[in-house]
């Protein structure tokens, strides 16, 4: 009768064939993968390094180490991401949200007092939207062109018992009306020449609309900055996640939309991320 694995024997071997398909973090992401497909925590992992595993137990998880080696990325296999204060759902629907943008958020919160009216556009999985709304305590509208991702948002807002969110369907401001005191995006900014150039884990498993806008890589950023005006108060200001060869022409586009006031911030690396424009 063969004699089962441990979860430390499964920890160790997991670590070992992802580190040879060149994941940099193989140790940590054999934890969660093993955490994940047993339902424990990663501390309860080393509780139990002893613990014999079932057949089904381990089929489950060379699945989810396959997965991983062939690309599909570690957020995907688990469904889940932590941004900000938030445990978020993901699915091959929504872009996987990124560390640096959760400085958007900083940004977005120095714009804002109590009442105000933030309109978010192309809100993917729902992080923007519902860390301002959670942090800012004001009423968030939030749009995507996908349906998919809308309703991937509004469970995000259910798990996270967040109701001043409203998510709907639109492409930018198609279906928008009234004014707002801030709009915040962070836009498909990657041209598809660096598109074709990116990672294959992201070309091949997130989706390509929220990535790329199959140009030049400006274009939903000169839609989104050209209408901006018509929606925004009085003193209203617009804050734009970009990409960080983009401040020359983001400039210029939001100069020619009539903002007076425009400023560039940086993210962790040093690198000119985000615009910030007051009409």
């Amino acid at each position: 009768m063969a004699i089962s694995k441990t979860i430390k024997q499964v920890l160790e071997e997991g670590t070992r064939f992802l580190a040879s398909k060149g994941k940099e973090n193989a140790r940590l992401e054999a934890e969660k993968l093993i955490a994940f497909g047993l339902g424990l925590s990663r501390v309860d992992i080393y509780l139990n390094f002893s613990k014999p595993l079932a057949d089904n137990e381990l089929q489950g998880l060379r699945e989810h180490f396959k997965a991983r080696a062939k690309g599909v990325p570690l957020q995907y296999i688990i469904g889940e991401v932590q941004f900000r204060y938030q445990n978020l759902k993901v699915n091959e629907h929504v872009l996987i949200p990124r560390p640096e943008t959760e400085l958007i958020i900083d940004l977005a919160l120095k714009a804002l007092k109590p009442g105000s009216r933030v309109l978010e556009l192309g809100s993917g999985c729902g992080c923007i939207a519902l860390a301002i709304a959670k942090e800012a305590q004001v009423k968030v509208y939030a749009v995507d062109i996908s349906s998919h991702a809308i309703k991937v948002a509004e469970e995000n807002a259910l798990l996270n018992n967040t109701t001043d969110v409203k998510f709907f369907q639109s492409n930018w401001f198609e279906k928008i009306s009234g004014k707002y005191d801030l709009i915040v995006s962070n836009p498909p900014y990657v041209s598809l020449s660096e598109y074709n150039d990116l990672p294959v884990e992201i070309k091949e498993h997130e989706p390509k609309q929220a990535v790329t806008d199959e140009a030049d890589g400006l274009k939903c950023l000169k839609e989104i900055i050209g209408e901006a005006p018509k929606y925004l108060k009085d003193e209203g200001t617009i804050v734009l996640e970009i990409g960080f060869e983009q401040k020359d022409n983001v400039n210029k586009l939001l100069q020619k939309a009539g903002f007076k006031s425009i400023s560039f911030e940086k993210d962790l690396a040093g690198k000119t991320r985000f615009a910030i424009a007051c009409g």
